[in-house]
């Protein structure tokens, strides 16, 4: 819970700060037609804090991620620090020993927004120094400069962000290589530009395809909680059946009650829709919806109401939204809408 927490500051973090400097994404990276030439010119050895098998999805992603990324930042005339850059990766690895970092969050926060006034938009640069070994690394003292804070805090931030929030698998040591190369600009980097776009390409693809898998299986799961549920409910004597098998139950009638809407009138409802497992997904109030607009187990319902009846309708993903994933309602989820019909809008008259 306390690394959630410290991850979602840090994700606010970079929301709330009003920078120009957000990495671009992968599909931003990809959309360039080459990468950006870097300004940095510092005439350094060949850092070596991992090899990386080119063939193995997960560490060329990460080289070529990390790598990508620093260049876009020093296409946007954006100096780094790369010793306390690279220290800030190792530190993400870990979010659960706070105790480690060099700053705390105000002060990341605070470097941040004084980097963007006091040194990006005032026009300074600089280069990112000198390559430390991973001992070295190890044993830096807390960050002087504005430009070190910047460059702690920003790396701390981006990595934990995509390693915690994002799910990614960021492995540190190919992923600090991959900015290594790029902060110093190596005359020999361990992948070509070419094999950092397919890289980043297939470890995309790779997401796809689990997340296509990941709903297939959701999907399936729905279904069944769907149909198990109606089944089960269909006998209670306070359930109403509709055409459809979709189930409606009433639970409040007003004094007096009203017309039943056909599907091609507009009604004016109180609504709530949740999931079976209780989630709010959305609702509303006198909200006017035009029947020949709404999914099928909405009107069907309504078209089974009267005006001043207040019904919970349960309704089949064959009659919701099916196998569509909108977002927020999962594939194959069974709905579950509170209504309150409060009247059959009037048409209006054109002249």
């Amino acid at each position: 819970m306390q690394v959630k927490k410290l991850i979602l500051v840090f994700s606010i973090l970079l929301l709330a700060l009003s920078l120009p400097l957000m990495a671009t994404g992968a599909k931003e990276i990809l959309e360039e037609e080459k990468l950006s030439e870097t300004v940095n010119s510092v005439d350094v050895a060949t850092p070596n804090y991992a090899t990386v098998d080119k063939t193995d999805l997960i560490q060329a992603f990460n080289y070529a991620y990390s790598y990508m990324t620093v260049q876009s930042l020093y296409s946007q005339g954006i100096s780094i620090n790369g010793a306390y850059w690279l220290r800030a990766i190792d530190d993400a690895e870990n979010m659960s020993d706070t105790s480690a970092f060099l700053l705390d969050t105000s002060e990341m926060e605070s470097a941040i927004s004084s980097y963007t006034t006091d040194y990006y938009q005032a026009g300074l640069k600089d280069d990112a120094g000198a390559i430390l070994s991973n001992e070295e690394l190890a044993n830096l003292s807390a960050p002087e400069t504005l430009l070190e804070k910047f460059s702690y805090a920003y790396s701390l931030i981006y990595t934990a962000q995509l390693k915690y929030m994002n799910g990614l698998d960021i492995s540190a040591p190919e992923f600090k290589q991959g900015a290594a190369d790029a902060l110093y600009n190596v005359a020999n980097p361990l992948m070509t530009t070419d094999e950092c776009q397919s890289a980043v390409e297939n470890y995309a693809a790779k997401l796809d395809e689990e997340y296509e898998e990941y709903l297939k299986v959701v999907s399936e799961e729905n279904l069944k909680a769907a149909e198990e549920f109606l089944a089960t409910n269909k006998g209670n004597e306070e359930m109403i059946e509709l055409p459809s098998g979709d189930l409606m139950e009433i639970v409040s009638e007003d004094e007096e009650l009203g017309a039943t809407p056909s599907e091609t009138d507009s009604v004016i409802v109180d609504y709530d829709l949740y999931l079976l497992d209780g989630s709010e997904i959305d609702s509303g109030t006198d909200v006017t919806f035009d029947l020949q607009n709404l999914i099928p187990g909405f009107v069907e319902a309504v078209t089974n109401m009267k005006v001043g009846q207040e019904c919970y309708v349960y309704i089949h993903p064959d009659y919701g939204y099916g196998e569509q994933n909108t977002g927020t309602i999962p594939p194959q989820s069974l709905l579950v809408f509170r209504i309150y019909l409060k009247g059959i809008a009037t048409p209006e008259v054109t002249e």
